[in-house]
């Protein structure tokens, strides 16, 4: 199985304008292309951030961030995971990330399924997803999951045993609960014996939220294959999905795994 270049673009987000961060996107993106990336990933709502309030206005427009990546993803002939753009369908709203090929074809949608209850208030804006962020490629098969999700460790399994090799987590993860990011991008890594890639922004948002940044690739064995620090920058890599099997060969734990302990008994919770 070929090895495929990535990108994640840890990029600062401008509060509710959607002009400034597509523009700043075409400026990231013409980076990207000059490294030969076969597969790039953005932020969580990199195109208007956590302004919630104004959803409904931002919803229209972010109809035009859907053609934005769709044409910048066949200009420049790269696949794109396009973090998440507020999305409404059948008169609600969603946190929803996009897949589109490197064609400018959209290959996939995944609607964030755990909405994030604290400070933000996501529950009361967004509805959840009920549908696995699965798209499936000539290389490999990509998995989607959003920030909060990361914290439900049945989610990230689900995707592997659906042949996901390749999970990426688009986020907007704040900087006082770095430790919990790093950890648990780690862990996913390791349990589910899949390439993990966490992507999330920077800077300080309206709502007085600080983000760190520290977007994390993470291997099959839980090698850090690349880590952000606190300032805007884009992080390139490389992952040879031959190391799933070694990996999968060394520690069986799909092969070992014990299905009837995965049932969750709810009269527990």
């Amino acid at each position: 199985m070929k090895a495929i270049k990535f990108a994640m673009v840890q990029m600062d987000i401008i509060h509710g304008d959607i002009d400034a961060n597509e523009n700043h996107v075409t400026t990231l993106l013409d980076d990207v292309e000059k490294h030969g990336a076969d597969l790039v990933v953005f932020p969580e709502l990199w195109n208007t951030g956590y302004d919630l309030e104004r959803l409904d206005f931002l919803r229209c427009r972010s109809e035009q961030s859907m053609k934005f990546l769709r044409q910048q993803a066949k200009d420049r002939h790269i696949m794109i995971v396009g973090g998440s753009i507020p999305e409404k369908k059948d008169g609600v709203f969603y946190n929803m990330c996009p897949v589109i090929t490197e064609l400018g074809t959209v290959a996939g949608k995944y609607r964030k399924a755990h909405l994030f209850p604290l400070a933000l208030h996501e529950h009361r804006y967004f509805s959840p997803g009920s549908e696995w962020g699965i798209v499936e490629t000539e290389k490999f098969t990509l998995g989607t999951m959003l920030c909060y999700d990361l914290r439900f460790p049945e989610l990230c399994r689900n995707l592997a045993l659906r042949g996901a090799n390749l999970i990426v987590v688009p986020a907007q993860w704040p900087a006082a609960r770095e430790n919990h990011w790093r950890v648990l991008l780690q862990a996913r890594a390791i349990e589910n014996q899949a390439f993990l890639l966490g992507v999330n922004r920077i800077g300080r948002d309206d709502n007085g939220l600080i983000y760190h940044g520290h977007s994390m690739a993470v291997a099959p064995d839980g090698t850090i294959l690349a880590e952000g620090q606190d300032r805007e920058e884009i992080l390139y890599g490389e992952i040879d999905f031959s190391k799933v099997t070694e990996v999968s060969h060394k520690i069986p734990v799909f092969a070992d795994r014990k299905n009837i302990l995965d049932e969750i008994d709810n009269s527990y919770l």
